[in-house]
């Protein structure tokens, strides 16, 4: 604002309207600023070694796997992480992956090959009743639904999550509402699931700058 003429003139800023770039995120970063990503490294790491942690890589915005307002994926039998390039996927994402991640190595759910291939190698699946509870575990540890302020409006959505997924992993399919209970009565997480802090357990992971 010039005050001698009373006028006002505006500068475009030379990064105005541009999306930043994406920042490279890895679990090191992660785990150092989100303690449910410790926490999840951890137990991964506690129970299952360190070959059942998985990498973290990224995939473009129009990458099919970031189609429906998705932020990643996991690739069960490759043992992968796929962050999507959007401004808004972060470190919660990486939580919310790595959930997967541990209900695989604990067996809570199964992964089948036969997937989709990504980069030459099988991604893996899990099936409509998997789907439901591995997605119902993620919300509820990454606490997606802690923002609600009854148990039953953090339960209602909860499922939401687990029916969301299953309706976009397999849209055709016509018992959702039976995966969903199955989620609902079999898959809830109990707090004793996560071993907290980073601990010793980190010394074995020789990957953990990737």
């Amino acid at each position: 604002y010039d005050r001698l003429t009373g006028t006002s003139q505006w500068q475009r800023p030379a990064m105005f309207g541009q999306v930043p770039p994406h920042r490279r995120i890895t679990l090191q970063r992660c785990a150092e600023e989100e303690p449910v990503v410790s926490k999840l490294l951890n137990t991964i790491l506690a129970h299952c070694g360190a070959s059942a942690v998985p990498s973290v890589g990224t995939r473009s915005a129009d990458d099919p796997f970031c189609a429906g307002g998705r932020g990643g994926a996991f690739c069960c039998v490759s043992k992968q992480i796929f962050l999507c390039e959007k401004p808004w996927v972060g470190c919660r994402e990486v939580a919310y992956e790595l959930s997967h991640a541990l209900n695989v190595c604990r067996g809570q759910v199964r992964c089948s090959s036969g997937g989709v291939e990504v980069d030459g190698s099988d991604c893996g699946y899990f099936a409509p009743p998997d789907v439901a509870c591995s997605e119902l575990r993620a919300a509820k540890w990454t606490g997606r639904c802690a923002p609600h302020s009854t148990d039953t409006e953090r339960q209602r959505c909860l499922e939401w999550h687990a029916r969301w997924a299953v309706a976009s992993c397999f849209p055709e399919d016509e018992h959702l509402e039976a995966h969903v209970r199955h989620a609902r009565t079999k898959c809830a997480p109990s707090k004793l699931d996560l071993v907290g802090g980073l601990g010793e357990y980190l010394d074995q992971y020789v990957r953990f700058d990737l």
